[in-house]
Order: C-alpha cells, then sequence, then structure tokens
C-alpha cells in the first residue's frame, strides 16, 4: 500500500526486507523519520507534502514494526540503536536530522550516544525513553504482563483497528487503517511487545555490576544490554 506522496520500498539491511518511503533527491537536509506503534511510516503521511519542499524525507518501519521483517535479538532500544546506523549507511543518507517518536525515540538516543557524528541533530519523545523510568496505561500493562503470550490469542483487528481509528478512521482512510491493523496480524504484535518489555532493563541507571552497560554513556544516562535478548527466537513471520 502507498499513502499519497508516499511511494514505499524494501532495501534489504541485516538480511531483513525493511520499509521505507524516500521523497527523493532534493536540495536540503535529509530527515529521516522512525514509524511509531502500533502505526507504521504512513504516520507521517499529513505533514510529508510540506515538508518534501524542504528537503529530502525518508521514514521507515523499524524491523519488527509495520511491514518490516523482523528479528528478535533486534528487539532492545540498544540494539534497534545500532540497527538505525546500519540503515543510515545503507540508504546513503549521510547525516539526517533524525525525527524519532515513540518506540524509535531510544534507539534513536542509544545512536546518538554511541556515534554522535552519524546524525546532525535528534528529536525525540515518549516511548519510555525517560529515567526514571515512568509509564502508565496500555504500555505499564503491556510491560508487567507475565509474558508474550497473552497476547498471541488477541484479536489485532479489534483491538489495534481500535487504537488506530482516532488517528487514520477506518471509514476516510481505509487504506491507511488496513496499513496499520495488518502490521500487526499474523502474532507480529505480541512479538513486537518485547521491545517495550525490554525497558525495565535496557532504559535504566544501575550499578555496572547488576547489568551489562555500555561504558560510553554519562552515569546519569547510563543504559544497559537487556541480558534476555540473546535467549529470544531468532525471527518471526513478516508482515503480510
Amino acid at each position: 500500500m502507498n499513502a499519497p506522496a508516499m511511494p514505499t520500498h524494501t532495501v534489504l539491511v541485516d538480511e531483513l526486507q525493511i520499509r521505507y518511503a524516500d521523497s527523493g533527491a532534493a536540495d536540503g537536509p535529509v530527515i529521516l523519520f522512525t514509524s511509531p506503534w502500533p502505526e507504521s511510516l504512513f504516520a507521517f503521511r499529513r505533514v510529508w507534502p510540506a515538508l518534501a519542499q524542504t528537503g529530502r524525507l525518508v521514514a521507515v518501519d523499524l524491523p519488527g514494526f509495520g511491514h518490516s521483517q523482523g528479528r528478535a535479538e533486534l528487539l532492545t532500544p540498544s540494539t534497534m540503536g545500532d540497527f538505525l546506523g546500519r540503515f543510515i549507511t545503507e540508504l546513503g543518507l549521510g547525516t539526517p536530522h533524525l525525527v524519532a517518536p515513540d518506540v524509535g525515540a531510544s534507539a534513536a538516543l542509544f545512536l546518538a550516544a554511541r556515534h554522535p557524528d552519524a546524525i546532525r541533530s535528534l528529536v525525540a519523545g515518549g516511548g519510555g525513553a525517560a529515567y526514571p523510568l515512568d509509564v502508565t496505561g496500555t504500555l505499564a500493562d503491556i510491560i508487567a504482563a507475565p509474558g508474550i503470550e497473552v497476547f498471541e490469542d488477541q484479536d489485532i483487528r479489534a483491538t489495534i483497528g481500535a487504537a488506530v481509528e482516532p488517528a487514520a478512521p477506518r471509514g476516510q482512510e481505509p487504506d491507511v487503517w488496513e496499513d496499520y491493523v495488518s502490521s500487526y496480524e499474523n502474532g507480529r504484535f505480541a512479538q513486537s511487545t518485547r521491545y517495550v518489555r525490554s525497558y525495565p532493563c535496557c532504559v535504566t541507571c544501575c550499578p555496572r555490576s547488576a547489568c551489562r552497560c555500555t561504558s560510553s554513556l554519562p552515569p546519569t544516562t547510563r543504559w544497559c544490554r537487556c541480558p534476555t535478548a540473546s535467549t529470544l527466537p531468532t525471527g518471526y513471520p513478516p508482515a503480510s
């Protein structure tokens, strides 16, 4: 599916088919957007035409989100930050301005902390990126659930459909609504929760003796590599 003025493509990064939108070469800066959850890169469709007049725009469905293939070991902020760096290199984006709301925020912060020269500027928000971790509502419930199995039997078209309805009303934008909902069918929503469920481990300020923290970060913003990441399964169904 392509929203008006947002043609999509796929590129192979880390042996995964990654969906992205690209406004094409243009004078001006390069701006990279990461899609929110449970939407997709079409979340930026309404600002795309105006911003495309200022430079080159690229929006990406991060691995395991939207209609990009996923792999479980990438579903932590730390490893997703590394992926972002590889995606920027693969597309030859130079040093883009990075706009990373929601689940992209923590990944973008990892990238900026480890490779500050990889991006020109960063706009990040939400997504459990603050320390101390402060989440409420549905996100808190997902993090506190005993396991991802509780999400595997959900009626995705009902639950995700209701969640995205305010942003893409089915009666007015049926193609966008369908793109959002179909992104998380076939078990993909349950798998995608692994990312936010890693927040308590990966978004923390903890003693080095208690976790494998990244040594390059200042003491007030230490983020650790979740020790459970290596035990996760290696793959799950791509978006339909």
